[in-house]
């Protein structure tokens, strides 16, 4: 057959991934242009949204069991939305992607800066902005993020129309598209009864509970990576163009957010290479002109946004390299790879590793090589099992796994036990134990928020300022080095805010341009800035005290977090110039 001529009409859901690829696409040109404006984004959203509902009304007839569950995972999303607070205090990724989101969407473009930044830039020049986790000073002294654009932009055209609600919207969109997504590839080998235990293996997975709550660039990488994945199977089922071209786009889109969608595209263009036998076939179908436009289209719009984010890649290839350096503490290779298995198993993630594997394999030997399509897809993110290079501290670590590795190891847990047990009952016995084994350990953190009260008390402790006062914020202010409070003071309480590490920065700059400087430190702290004369002359002016609550340590323990509260007194000082 000449699948060069076949054409496809394009299904509703297709149509939807596309509204959201067309969204993703329009934030990340914003962004780039320097005219990233509400009006833009909303025009957008009224434009593509009655197109949309035109495409679902034309569409007379639907499948009633896939219209309810649908149905459904527009209310798991929503219900995630609403249970999710904002993760936006800086010191680690999910603030610094809040952070930059939120400037994105305040100043019009990636770059800023203010009374603050310039001071410390005259002390650091160009480079890392150490007193601004996850931005880098540019030549001229203006802040520019170090994370993926890919994800700030959708981010900030959210954060542009729902103000701080925005984040959690922005996630339970990417969440739908992923549950919808996995639903449907799952439909495609299988009936409703199997497909819908794949669904609550995914959705009593604890995995699936946490990653939604906080902005991380794995949110939306989930939901493209699965939404392109289904396109891909679509493709070599029923060897029609439009659902290649539109998987091809939203991976190529997709390396402005993880940098292993590079690997994902390569991996579905060599299985379709593979599948043609020869260029020449595969040309006839790659050479229809709408992809070409669509293609050198987005191309465009990746090479812009890999020239105008740099730092990120740069950053990105570093800790590439040094993650694969061996550490002083480390006890060869087995000990860190044991304690990644008993992390895995204590989550109840090894079973869906062990049956995912089995399962490829089984498949493999039966030659049902129409079924490898999403394993072949998503074969470079394996390393992770061996390698994750992330810091060891859980559940953190598990966004390694949580966009790929797990899904694919639920998928192909399901296919192997829908393939072997054949009575249904006994398909059921184990899935109810798999269930039964993800709730007990989901719901304990089922509706806990990390850190949910402590904008609040930021908010609060702002009060003492001036929008002229420079407040320098110790690290352990509210005693969490990863979630400070001085990134929100400063972006969103309009605060010359900052994270101050060295007593020695505060003579090499220039404390004229304010009219009063604060120190913020926890009383467990102060000696050490007493030691230094620009602190000498320090007045405590008030007190106070903030609550954090989060997930336990477990740095270097594979046993599951506990939920703790932390309550951090101090004082506010007034430096006498």
């Amino acid at each position: 057959m000449d699948t060069s001529r076949k054409s496809s009409r394009l299904s509703p859901f297709a149509a939807f991934g596309l509204f959201v690829l067309g969204l993703e696409s329009l934030s990340v040109i914003l962004a780039i242009a320097g005219i990233f404006y509400q009006w833009i984004i909303l025009a957008y959203l009224i434009i593509a949204l009655f197109s949309l509902g035109f495409v679902f009304l034309k569409k007379n007839k639907y499948e009633a069991s896939s219209l309810w569950v649908v149905s459904f995972l527009i209310f798991i999303s929503v219900f995630y939305a609403w249970n999710a607070s904002p993760s936006i205090f800086s010191g680690r990724d999910q603030g610094s992607f809040s952070e930059a989101a939120i400037r994105l969407a305040e100043n019009h473009r990636l770059e800023f800066k203010n009374p603050v930044s310039e001071e410390f830039f005259k002390i650091y020049g160009p480079g890392t902005a150490l007193n601004f986790p996850g931005f880098s000073y540019t030549k001229d002294g203006s802040l520019m993020t170090n994370f993926s654009l890919g994800y700030i932009s959708w981010l900030a055209g959210f954060y542009a129309l729902f103000g701080m609600a925005g984040f959690s919207i922005a996630n339970a969109l990417t969440l739908f598209l992923f549950l919808t997504s996995f639903y449907f590839l799952l439909r495609q080998y299988m009936r409703v009864s199997p497909a819908l235990i794949g669904m609550l293996f995914i959705l009593s997975s604890f995995v699936f509970n946490w990653l939604p709550k906080i902005t991380l660039g794995e949110n939306l990488a989930m939901g493209f990576l699965w939404f392109a994945i289904l396109e891909a199977v679509l493709f070599f089922k029923k060897k029609e163009k439009l659902p290649l071209f539109i998987s091809i786009s939203t991976l190529l889109i997709l390396t402005l957010t993880r940098i292993e969608s590079w690997a994902f595209l390569s991996m579905l263009l060599i299985a379709f290479l593979w599948q043609q036998k020869s260029w020449t076939k595969a040309w006839k179908i790659l050479k229809d002109k709408k992809f070409l436009i669509a293609f050198f289209a987005i191309s465009a719009i990746v090479v812009a946004g890999i020239v105008k984010n740099n730092p990120f890649y740069i950053s990105s290839l570093k800790g590439l390299i040094h993650s694969f350096e061996p550490q002083k503490e480390s006890l060869g290779f087995m000990e860190p790879l044991l304690y990644l298995w008993k992390v895995l198993t204590n989550y109840a993630i090894i079973e869906f590793v062990i049956l995912g594997f089995s399962g490829v394999v089984y498949f493999i030997k039966k030659k049902k090589y129409d079924m490898l399509v999403p394993a072949i897809i998503v074969l470079p993110s394996i390393i992770y099992l061996v390698h994750p290079g992330i810091s060891p501290d859980h559940p953190w670590m598990l966004r390694r796994f949580a966009f790929s590795v797990i899904p694919a190891g639920i998928l192909y847990s399901i296919f192997l036990l829908e393939s072997f047990c054949k009575k249904r009952i006994r398909l059921y016995i184990v899935s109810i134990l798999i269930i039964f084994t993800n709730i007990l350990i989901t719901a304990p953190y089922f509706q806990f928020r990390e850190n949910a009260e402590l904008l609040k008390q930021t908010e609060d402790l702002s009060r003492n300022f001036s929008a002229n006062d420079l407040v320098l914020l110790d690290r352990e202010t509210d005693g969490d080095g990863w979630n400070m409070i001085s990134g929100p003071m400063n972006f969103l309480f309009q605060k010359q805010a900052v994270y101050f590490f060295n007593p020695n920065d505060l003579s090499r700059i220039d404390t004229s341009r304010f009219e009063h400087v604060y120190l913020i430190s926890p009383d467990s702290n102060i000696d050490f800035y007493e030691r230094y004369p620009a602190f000498r002359n320090l007045s405590p002016i008030s007190s106070y005290s903030l609550t954090t609550s989060f997930y336990g340590n477990t740095l270097g323990y594979a046993d599951l977090p506990i939920i703790q509260e932390k309550t951090t007194a101090g004082e506010i000082y007034l430096l006498t110039k």
